[in-house]
Order: C-alpha cells, then structure tokens, then sequence
C-alpha cells in the first residue's frame, strides 16, 4: 500500500497514516495468501520511497509468478471474458431477432408492472428464440 505526498507539510501525516494502515493490515486476510503486503510512504515530488514501492509491485508480480496465483487469475479473467462474450452476443441476437422481438417487448413490459416474474419472462423470450430457428450470424 502507497501512502503518496509525504513530504513537506504533509510528511509528518504521511507517516501517521502509514502507521495505522500497517496496523489495519495486520488484521486482515491478506488478497493473495502468497503475499503480505506492506506500506510504503513516497512522493512525486522528491522521488522518496519510489523505488521502494516499484521494489514491492516486483516482489508481489515474483510471488504471484511462482505460485501460479498469476496464471490462476488469467485463467480465471480469460473464463469470465469468454462468458461475458457469450452472454453479449446471445443477448443481443435475441433483441435483433424480428419474430421474438415484440414478444420480448411486451414480456418486459410486463416484468417491469410486476404482472410477470422475470425469470419466468426470461425463460419465454428464450423459449420463443430458441424456437424461432434464428440463424447464426455469418
């Protein structure tokens, strides 16, 4: 953790708020359990503590490598850009697909005055697109 502008007038601040986050992070589960992190107090201005905070992103990036925390977490964002993908295109297929469009129309007007439960208006736009034959785009 970066505490920044700590020179100054506002040194003295700096090294207060670094004291108690160290103490905050103390109490915490850490994000990745193959590393603590720590803080660190820099400034733009003077360069201090620069190096020392680029030294700790180097220190978490080896640690997060020789875990396999990193390639975990790109398999992971990989996964969950592959579905929001699926879930983009599907969704916008069955909005252009002309036979189910006015019924989805009318279900969401319905979902939205309380007279139908979404999922069950979800499960009849789908139903009617799945079953509208609608071609896959070329």
């Amino acid at each position: 953790m970066a505490v920044t502008k700590a020179d100054g007038e506002l040194a003295r601040a700096a090294e207060t708020t670094a004291a108690e986050y160290g103490s905050a992070l103390r109490l915490l589960r850490p994000k990745h359990p193959e590393w603590t992190p720590g803080v660190v107090r820099c400034s733009a201005l003077t360069g201090a503590g620069i190096p020392e905070l680029w030294a700790c992103v180097e220190a978490l990036l080896d640690a997060l490598i020789a875990s396999g925390g990193l390639a975990r977490r790109r398999a992971e964002q990989a996964r969950s850009w592959l579905w929001g993908e699926i879930g983009a295109a599907l969704l916008e297929r069955v909005r252009s697909e002309p036979t189910v469009a006015e019924l989805t129309r009318r279900l969401e007007e319905e979902a939205v005055a309380g007279r139908i439960l979404p999922p069950v208006a979800a499960e009849r736009v789908l139903t009617a697109f799945l079953g509208s034959g609608a071609a896959p785009p070329n």
